[in-house]
């Protein structure tokens, strides 16, 4: 992630714009220690020395370690379901739409290793509140090849549910490829995932 820490001297952003600025480097912050530290070497104290704040301005903003965890989960995660629900173009459902969708999650997860680390088990396993944003982005995640580009409807019954089982685990596991070997292994890995869940995921072989 770039710098965005303000030049010394007076400014001219409006007090909302500085706060703004101090919450995404704090955000970007946790997310970098996140992958390099692990969640227990994660502390209020460490994100705000590496976003160049202070103790108290990083508790203007989270209450604590884990609230500003979870918000970082939660832009990375707004963040994948942008890119994937943008490469998902076609019929819903195709086999196209899938491997658009897997492939632009793996991309994203091998261009952005520290970002990915948000998404990943072990934030959610220690913060409860990251485990219930990370089912709602699986279900999420798995909705989107699934419906058309403007409507935005899905299908029902047992069929789409194993779809939307399959491809959604699948996306949700990303997360836990972080790592130079991790990463080599998903690159290398991508159109050979994507054909694997494209035949999963096939009306034909859901009949």
């Amino acid at each position: 992630m770039p710098d965005r820490r303000l030049s010394p001297g007076p400014s001219r952003l409006s007090r909302e714009q500085v706060a703004e600025n101090q919450r995404w480097r704090m955000l970007s912050a946790a997310a970098e220690l996140l992958a390099r530290e692990g969640y227990l070497g994660v502390t209020s104290s460490g994100i705000a020395r590496r976003a160049g704040v202070s103790p108290s301005t990083f508790y203007e903003h989270f209450e604590g370690t884990d609230d500003c965890l979870a918000a970082t989960h939660e832009l990375v995660a707004e963040a994948l379901l942008e890119l994937v629900g943008g490469a998902c173009g076609g019929e819903a459902g195709s086999p196209e739409r899938i491997a658009a969708g897997v492939e632009a999650a793996i991309g994203f997860v091998d261009a952005e290793p520290r970002l990915a680390a948000a998404l990943g088990p072990q934030l959610a396993a220690a913060v409860p509140a990251v485990a219930a944003r990370r089912r709602e982005l699986v279900r999420r995640l798995a909705l989107i090849p699934s419906q058309e580009p403007s409507a935005g409807a899905v299908g029902t019954g047992v069929e789409w549910e194993v779809r939307l089982l399959v491809l959604g685990g699948a996306l949700a596991l990303l997360g836990g490829w972080v790592g130079e070997a991790g990463r080599s292994a998903l690159a290398g890995a991508a159109s050979q995932l994507s054909q694997l869940l494209v035949r999963c995921l096939a009306p034909s072989a859901l009949g």
